[in-house]
């Protein structure tokens, strides 16, 4: 409760002082305007222009499948970008490449490029939909059926519907999958979830309500300046590429609360360019959070490589205790331990190597962060000769902040780089999706009817993944009063 008072305290003070700027204000909400940092956009557009372009428009066919490459194939040769989404299929399914006879392989990678060839030949648009929407399907099947909670049949219409429209497909899927299982009463766990601050052990960060997930408040801090910063300076580096105006960047916040980032380009300027160079703009900016996420990924992967071992491990940290057995009566979440019966336990492989030593009622003693405590197990509920004392754990990391600090990094770009592309206003998905139905000629009323239905089965979706937030809201404001 402490320091939930000093936050308060700290946010009206905060908020107070800044009403007093001349930065903009609605209620608590404040936009803090600046012109610094427009030339640095500057300099980075006029670096490589056309590569600048090419990726935007990589992005589109990304975002929006099959779809989005009927869209850019109106504008310039896709061949490029189909070969770039092909390569990911050759890398995910090498193991079953491997098994074929070796000039099998190669036989199957001249195929893919003369298919390309045949379609530079051909410039039909419905055959570049085709090809980007199996090329699409192919990736997005093989991740979800590495997933046991997802039936062979649905995986199959999800990766369709992926390779159709996109990566707004994949999120809708994953949300509709979850709203059906919160009215079928099979799950309690809301699929959206605001970021908010939170006090875990003495610690503030923020948490996403409903999920046993808590960000430390500096890495929360590094991540969300990280998202913000990439995604509003590639809207302003593609706005600058095709020489549009920028009035100004700056941040959105509630009191002195960061919630966003923006460039603001000249919004009327921008409605009379073409709608590729519109479109180019609207799409960088999810498309920069998941080149991050990769980013991201890929240096978590380097760092816990054993060649390189940037990191080290010195114990295992308990992530929780399983009730009615030894460890729930005298250990606790969060504490580490270093030793079992005097044998060091820094890795998953040296603490299993211990304890499968460990006999059934037998008393040892851990050398924890919390000094010595001594237990006596119970029988393991798979052997009943195996000593079990009954928790859960994680390797605890020596300069821990490094992974930790890419890990919420990869974490929330990859999010928000999904969310934002959900196809309704606000979100830059809303934004695009209007732009290609508009450039296929679909008369205005049509067009409108689409995204209104759209936009509606959004809501709907987004609000059944909340009904389980309502409850617990509910429930909180009951016990105020019990």
């Amino acid at each position: 409760m402490f320091y939930y008072i000093i936050f308060l305290a700290i946010f009206v003070v905060g908020t107070i002082l800044l009403a007093k700027t001349s930065s903009e204000r609605h209620l608590i909400l404040f936009l803090i305007r600046t012109r610094y940092g427009l030339k640095l956009i500057d300099r980075i557009a006029d670096a490589a222009p056309e590569l600048w372009k090419f990726l935007a428009d990589f992005s589109t066919v990304i975002s929006f499948g099959g779809v989005g490459a009927l869209y850019i194939s109106k504008y310039r040769k896709i061949e490029p970008i189909l070969f770039i989404i092909g390569i990911p299929v050759l890398f995910l399914y090498r193991e079953e490449l491997i098994g074929l006879h070796i000039l099998l392989s190669i036989s199957l990678f001249f195929i893919f490029l003369i298919g390309l060839f045949t379609l530079r030949k051909l410039n039909d648009s419905t055959l570049y939909f085709l090809a980007t929407t199996l090329l699409m399907a192919i990736i997005t099947f093989k991740f979800l059926s590495s997933s046991p909670m997802i039936s062979e049949t649905i995986t199959l219409y999800i990766a369709i519907l992926t390779g159709c429209i996109g990566l707004p497909a994949f999120l809708l899927g994953t949300l509709m999958g979850n709203a059906l299982e919160i009215l079928t009463r099979q799950s309690t766990l809301p699929g959206v979830s605001p970021l908010l601050p939170s006090i875990r052990q003495g610690q503030p960060g923020f948490s996403f309500p409903g999920y046993n997930i808590f960000i430390p408040l500096w890495y929360a801090v590094i991540a969300l300046i990280t998202v913000l910063i990439s995604h509003e300076f590639a809207h302003g580096v593609l706005a600058r590429v095709h020489k549009i105006k920028l009035k100004s960047m700056g941040l959105l916040t509630v009191g002195i609360i960061p919630i966003g980032a923006f460039v603001e380009p000249d919004e009327e300027e921008l409605k009379t360019r073409k709608s590729i160079e519109r479109m180019r703009v609207f799409t960088v900016g999810s498309f920069s959070n998941l080149l991050v996420a990769l980013a991201a990924i890929a240096i978590l992967m380097c760092i816990t490589a054993p060649s390189i071992s940037l990191v080290e491990y010195d114990g295992m940290e308990i992530v929780k205790t399983i009730p009615q057995t030894p460890a729930s009566e005298v250990l606790k979440e969060g504490m580490l331990i270093y030793e079992v019966n005097g044998k060091p336990v820094t890795t998953y492989e040296s603490f299993g190597k211990v304890m499968n030593e460990v006999k059934s009622m037998q008393k040892i003693i851990l050398t924890t962060n919390e000094g010595n405590i001594e237990l006596e197990t119970m029988a393991h509920p798979e052997n009943s000769t195996k000593g079990y004392i009954g928790i859960e754990f994680n390797q605890h990391m020596k300069n821990e902040w490094l992974y930790q600090t890419f890990f919420w990094i990869f974490f929330l770009s990859f999010n928000i780089a999904l969310v934002n592309l959900l196809p309704i206003v606000p979100f830059d998905g809303g934004r695009m999706l209007n732009e290609i139905m508009t450039t296929f000629k679909i008369n205005k009323l049509t067009t409108e009817w689409v995204l209104r239905g759209v936009i509606t089965l959004v809501l709907l979706v987004l609000l059944v993944n909340a009904f389980p937030l309502l409850d617990m809201f509910v429930r909180w404001i009951g016990r105020l009063f019990v």
